[in-house]
């Protein structure tokens, strides 16, 4: 089997290059770079990173991706209402951000709110149907979307349909060629 950097889903595309994705906020090269090494910061949890997110988002106000990894950085301080506070205003800005809706899914699941999950992912568990005007998605936003189906599927004791969506999980690694240690410290970020 080849590498194959997009396929084709049920009605929708996954990709691995950024510039392919249809979700409205591209970035230039620069500000990607200064993204990527924002995460890294985010992941040690630097503690001047937040202010250095902070005058990132003032300068790139439409760029959703600044907001999130400030949410991430705040979760993971263990400062969970001003990460929902925070998810809550990126999500009136951007309501179609997929990284937003799963945070505000982290949120309910973190409140044993379960009941209101299915109005943020949709109805039938595929990520096309929260967003169905798109017709593509990076690899990341569905591997981050899969991992909260099962997260969530666990938590509502569906077992049997969570064992079903962590097998899709794994095909996805496999069909892109994702390290497993490098997809633990993207779950870890989700």
């Amino acid at each position: 089997m080849s590498y194959n950097p997009s396929i084709q889903t049920f009605n929708y595309y996954i990709t691995t290059n950024p510039d392919e994705m249809d979700d409205g906020w591209p970035v230039g090269e620069a500000l990607a770079m200064t993204i990527s090494e924002i995460y890294e910061r985010v992941m040690a949890t630097d503690p001047r990173v937040a202010m250095d997110l902070k005058r990132l988002i003032r300068t790139h106000p439409s760029v959703p991706a600044l907001r999130n990894l400030l949410t991430n950085y705040y979760r993971f301080r263990g400062d969970l209402e001003k990460s929902y506070e925070l998810n809550r205003e990126t999500l009136e800005l951007f309501p179609d951000h997929v990284f937003t809706r799963v945070n505000l899914v982290h949120e309910y699941i973190d409140k044993g709110q379960l009941q209101k999950i299915e109005d943020v992912l949709g109805h039938h568990l595929e990520i096309s149907d929260m967003l169905p005007a798109r017709k593509s998605f990076h690899i990341s936003e569905v591997l981050a979307y899969s991992r909260l189906l099962f997260v969530m599927l666990f938590q509502k004791k569906n077992f049997s349909l969570a064992e079903n969506r962590i097998e899709a999980f794994y095909t996805l690694l496999e069909n892109f060629r994702i390290h497993r240690g490098i997809i633990y410290v993207f779950l870890k970020m989700i």
